[in-house]
């Protein structure tokens, strides 16, 4: 009799291809999937195919890989780049000055000349970067609304974007500097709530429209920004149609006209696209070591982010108990969320941890000594290809001097 299956330890790839790559490459090793990152992008497009020229600007730092990026934008994607580096990255994967637009809080000089070389357009993140910017004549400029929660002392400021008053400033300084349109940008990180998205949207929408009013140009776009996602326990899942028309509904009310909608998606879209393999390397009770650490997976230290995790061949339900795992650094940050159901475990055994196509290898480091771990791409023809390799003792040193 067959036993039964846990199902949040189903992945894209089989035990088998998963095995094969961790003995072909070795462990800690990333594994991106095309068809799920590719039906990722249709699903975000299907839900907003009610917006005119509707488009998603992947943000590059999510995912710092030329291979995955040029799979988004073969897919319709734009980028969204906040530095010269990733500029270049993105050129590197193909993209051309339409798809990218850059946006940061404190760029440099080195940034904005990126900017003019590339032509990247620009979402301004305060009023002195209308001045910074390579050119304001003839273009469309993004202005970036700052999201403010909470209330009386418990106010939350963020440092990204300008209020409302900045906004429209902005914007009629840019009118007399020779400006042509206008985009409103707006994002709140942690879309947790649902309706929460159309919120933050209709302050975006309620912004353009004064601005539209005052500064007698049209607001040519909105960018929604990103942050919509699963909880840290996996518990909720946002329904993105539902999302998208709770955002038509917004954007009816405030009488705009016709106005491209824009996203920068990151984690929704390329989290559930990849997974991290790593070997067990020892046991202590309910304790376990495995061969990766914060170095590969920041976000469990930095943003007390909970991987599920499964063990390739070991999906049977009966005979789990709880445990906890740890990475094989020396840092008593070093472990991977709480108490966890898993089944034995033994020195040897490969763990999956799923959902970790986002802001895992783009935000890597060398702690502990560790070499970042190597990128493979699973294609849709059943073939598998390196698009990183594993970092070398040469490359840990290349740039010390003396």
């Amino acid at each position: 009799m067959k036993l039964a299956q846990y199902p949040l330890d189903e992945t894209f790839g089989t035990d088998a291809c998963l095995r094969a790559l961790a003995e072909q490459y070795g462990t800690p090793l990333l594994v991106y999937d095309r068809k799920t990152l590719e039906n990722r992008v249709r699903m975000l497009q299907k839900a907003f195919a009610w917006a005119p020229d509707f488009r998603q600007f992947f943000p590059v730092k999510a995912v710092a890989n030329p291979a995955v990026l040029e799979l988004y934008l073969r897919a319709g994607c734009g980028l969204l780049c906040g530095s010269a580096s990733e500029l270049m990255l993105a050129v590197k994967a193909g993209a051309r000055g339409e798809d990218l637009v850059f946006s940061a809080p404190f760029p440099g000089n080195e940034d904005w000349e990126t900017v003019r070389r590339t032509g990247a357009s620009v979402i301004l993140d305060s009023p002195e970067q209308l001045m910074q910017a390579p050119s304001v004549r003839g273009a469309v400029l993004g202005l970036r609304l700052q999201c403010v929660r909470g209330g009386g002392q418990g106010v939350f400021r963020s440092c990204f974007g300008m209020n409302r008053r900045q906004l429209l400033e902005t914007a009629k300084q840019a009118v007399r500097m020779g400006a042509m349109g206008f985009g409103i940008h707006v994002h709140e990180s942690g879309l947790y709530r649902p309706g929460q998205w159309a919120d933050t949207a209709g302050s975006a929408f309620a912004a353009a429209a004064e601005i539209q009013g005052q500064s007698g140009l049209d607001v040519c776009w909105c960018d929604l920004g990103g942050g919509l996602l699963w909880d840290r326990k996996g518990t909720y899942t946002p329904d993105l149609q539902k999302e998208a028309e709770a955002i038509k509904g917004e954007l009816q009310r405030c009488s705009l006209g016709r106005i491209a909608i824009h996203t920068q998606l990151g984690r929704f879209l390329a989290a559930p696209g990849a997974v991290l393999l790593t070997t067990v390397r020892g046991v202590k009770g309910a304790l376990a070591g495995v061969d990766t650490s914060l170095a590969d997976l920041p976000r469990a230290a930095l943003a007390g982010v909970q991987y599920h995790v499964s063990v390739l061949g070991k999906s049977d339900v009966s005979g789990r108990s709880n445990g906890f795992l740890f990475g094989w650094t020396s840092d008593g940050l070093d472990r991977f969320g709480g108490r966890r159901l898993l089944p034995p475990l033994h020195p040897g055994d490969i763990l999956v941890f799923h959902g970790a196509g986002a802001y895992s290898r783009s935000m890597a480091s060398n702690f502990g000594g560790s070499l970042r771990c190597p990128e493979v791409l699973l294609e849709g023809n059943g073939t598998s290809r390196l698009i990183r390799r594993r970092e070398t003792w040469d490359d840990l040193f290349s740039s010390l001097l003396g």
